[in-house]
């Protein structure tokens, strides 16, 4: 907040980047949230994930950048999810006919049971990394910072995720914790399900893992035996092969299309007419067609990233260029390069002028919510 009046007017006069708060806004950011300097350095962030990007599968480079490879830190108990894998059926954006193999990927619901747990794997990866990896997620699937907890006292939970988090909890606070027990649970950024699907099939929890649900004096571990999933066991059990060869690609094809072939058809139908993208490719076949075959709406999936040429093609197709849109969005068609941020007009950014010297003038002060 403004420390006086006087901050309100000078902050109304003040040309503002659209890109940045305003700032007699910075004081009410919340405390974690800083602005970034233009020319800041690339930075790092945590990444629980848990399916294909793991190591030994075939998207694990999906976690390296260019310039910076992803760094395995270590596994980590998450508590409230439970695995299943993503059957796709025929129909689907995903769906791969044979002789191409069965696509399938971890799909983890929250269940807000501290008894469920899956075991990730925390890589620390390039920040551009995570939106390269959320925009190439499988359907259903998001990135969250803050939904669900790692146990960091379970023994499943690797020393080093334990220590590195240990660290960054300390030096997040006043000072006030270095004489306090570290915590026991912390909340990274990590890959969980959006939508419990009726394509979705269990995992196996791993054998003989009691986890019980962490908490001191609880008895659950004895109530609640083996409610631990791991992608890389889970899918070995799925397709009775040896944990060593399920990195092999086709190695749970047979199993994959068998479960696929046992799938509610019409349930799975009914939740691509809500949820998810659906062809690529528009039909070419009339709605009316035969009525043995379940045709759909073309709803592609357009979560892209768009280099300086498809933006311009995009904004010329779209009509930008007849300036019918606002001045900004017709600078689209024509600009090589990203301009500068023209002077923030929302009027959020900064008070308005005559509230600003209407507040000088009467000594008060401006608050509210939104």
């Amino acid at each position: 907040p403004p420390t006086s009046n006087a901050a309100v007017a000078s902050a109304a006069a003040t040309t503002t980047p659209a890109c940045e708060p305003a700032p007699h806004l910075l004081g009410t950011a919340t405390t974690t949230t800083t602005v970034a300097a233009a020319a800041s350095p690339p930075r790092r962030t945590l990444l629980a994930v848990s399916g294909t990007l793991q190591c030994g599968f075939e998207l694990r480079g999906n976690l390296d950048h260019p310039a910076l490879r992803a760094v395995l830190v270590g596994s980590a108990l998450v508590r409230g999810v439970r695995a299943h894998l993503d059957i796709k059926e025929r129909g689907c954006r995903e769906y791969a006919a044979p002789p191409a193999y069965a696509r399938v990927n971890a799909a983890n619901v929250v269940t807000g049971r501290r008894e469920d747990a899956n075991l990730y794997a925390v890589y620390l990866v390039h920040a551009d990394v995570v939106l390269k990896a959320l925009l190439g997620e499988p359907r259903y699937l998001a990135i969250a910072p803050d939904a669900v907890r790692i146990d960091l006292e379970a023994p499943h939970t690797s020393p080093a995720v334990r220590a590195l988090l240990h660290a960054a909890a300390r030096d997040s606070t006043d000072g006030t914790a270095a004489a306090l027990p570290p915590p026991t649970e912390a909340s990274i950024l990590t890959v969980l399900s959006t939508f419990h699907a009726p394509t979705f099939t269990p995992l196996t929890p791993m054998h003989g893992a009691n986890i019980g649900s962490g908490l001191k004096g609880d008895a659950a571990a004895s109530r609640f035996p083996g409610m631990l999933t791991s992608f890389p066991e889970g899918l070995a059990h799925f397709a009775a092969r040896p944990l060593r060869q399920i990195h092999v690609p086709g190695a749970a094809e047979h199993r994959l299309r068998q479960a696929e072939g046992a799938l509610a058809a019409q349930a799975a139908h009914a939740a691509r007419e809500v949820l998810a993208s659906g062809p690529s490719q528009p039909s070419t076949q009339p709605a009316a067609a035969a009525s043995a075959v379940m045709t759909e709406a073309w709803r592609p999936c357009l979560a892209a990233l768009w280099d300086a040429q498809a933006v311009r093609r995009y904004a010329a197709a779209a009509g930008f260029g007849t300036g019918g849109y606002g001045d900004e969005l017709q600078r689209l068609v024509s600009e090589t390069a990203p301009c500068a941020p023209p002077p923030c007009a929302l009027p959020s950014c900064a008070p308005p002028a005559a509230l600003a010297a209407t507040l000088t003038a009467s000594g008060g002060s401006a608050s509210g919510s939104a």
